[in-house]
């Protein structure tokens, strides 16, 4: 094994420190790679769009 060299002066996190409870998810639309939307995943790639209660958003892509 490696030996891990920790120095004294830096940062180590050891915990969250705050958790935001009030973001929820309100939507969850799918896009097929020519821009079609839909509810439900397509076959094939498909590009999620998650959109959150407080007005924010995350994309990723998913092979089904």
């Amino acid at each position: 094994m490696w030996p891990i060299d920790l120095q004294a002066s830096s940062t180590v996190v050891t915990a969250v420190k705050e958790v935001n409870p009030c973001k929820a998810v309100s939507s969850v639309k799918y896009y097929d790679i020519t821009g079609m939307e839909s509810n439900k995943p397509f076959d094939g790639v498909n590009i999620v769009v998650t959109r959150y209660s407080d007005g924010t958003f995350t994309t990723s892509k998913v092979l089904r």
